[in-house]
């Protein structure tokens, strides 16, 4: 029987049948590497390069042109509907297997590794990472917003040429950083295959340019009368910053031996700290106070007997 009588009788129509699932039945090792053929079916319907046929009450099939080995080699199939009924199945030989695009997005971050003071300003050490589950990273652009860019302005280009680099770390310096100001910076990664996405925006607030001045502190020991044991020693503290971080009140009974004896926590500028002195009559009196900024300032000394 000749192998045009052989798929005209149904053979064809059974692996094509098959086309656009997993198993495929073999055809004859002597199907030759081009030709075509007519196949009766009871509906089909052109979908695309692809087609939709149903044979007697069974259940409708979508049939897909492609290269594909149906055990005889690779053929190229394409498949048309030439009436409601029948459809041409034609083949030619083909090198290989389609291959399905790479539309995966590649990822990545940016992560601060630290800070470092320049001038009044800051320089920023960060780190950008970028990965790709299927190709290769190919280019990482890292931008920043903030001073004077008012929109993101590309600041650094890291481009690779392996094949093999599926993930990529850099480290990397900003610019001087304004104090008082804020910043962002942010990356877009691209793979081999085109694919490109931005990955998290990392925001950095450069501190106020360095605070260096202390908080000021007025200290009252003030005695109940004249020669009597004082009643309270009070300081009051103001700092420019706004806030006064701590306040710390000290008893120094002879020298070089100090005592504590009241700590006030911080608050709004100018803070008050106050404690009673009891019997207290020897000695003297002083404070300390400190800022935001770790500025310490200590007070004049004044006598515990309250002669101020």
């Amino acid at each position: 029987m000749s192998l045009r009588l052989f798929l005209h009788r149904g053979a064809l129509a059974a692996v094509l049948a098959a086309l656009g699932t997993a198993a495929w039945p073999a055809l004859v090792s002597s199907a030759p590497a081009t030709g075509s053929n007519l196949v009766n079916v009871t509906a089909c319907t052109q979908v695309g390069k692809d087609i939709r046929v149903r044979r007697g009450t069974g259940p409708e099939r979508l049939l897909t042109s492609a290269c594909r080995d149906a055990g005889h080699g690779l053929r190229d199939y394409t498949l048309t509907c030439v009436s409601p009924t029948q459809y041409l199945v034609s083949w030619k030989s083909c090198s290989s297997l389609p291959t399905t695009p790479d539309t995966n997005l590649p990822s990545g971050s940016i992560t601060l590794v630290k800070s470092d003071k320049s001038g009044t300003g800051t320089i920023l050490t960060l780190r950008v990472t970028g990965t790709d589950a299927t190709s290769a990273i190919k280019k990482v652009i890292v931008s920043m917003q903030g001073g004077s860019f008012a929109v993101f302005t590309p600041i650094r280009t890291f481009t690779y040429t392996s094949s093999a680099n599926q993930t990529v770390t850099e480290t990397f310096t900003t610019p001087v950083l304004a104090a008082g100001q804020t910043f962002s910076f942010q990356a877009q990664v691209w793979d081999a295959a085109g694919n490109t996405a931005l990955v998290n925006v990392f925001s950095f607030v450069v501190p106020s340019a360095a605070d260096t001045i202390a908080p000021q502190i007025s200290l009252f020991v003030t005695p109940t009368s004249t020669g009597s044991p004082a009643a309270q020693a009070t300081a009051v503290v103001a700092d420019e910053s706004g806030f006064v971080d701590a306040i710390k009140l000290w008893w120094e009974q002879t020298a070089g031996v100090v005592s504590p004896l009241k700590f006030c926590a911080g608050g709004p500028s100018p803070r008050v700290c106050s404690v009673s002195l009891g019997s207290i009559t020897t000695g003297s009196i002083f404070a300390t106070a400190s800022d935001k900024s770790g500025n310490v300032r200590t007070s004049a000394k004044q006598p515990a007997s309250g002669s101020n």
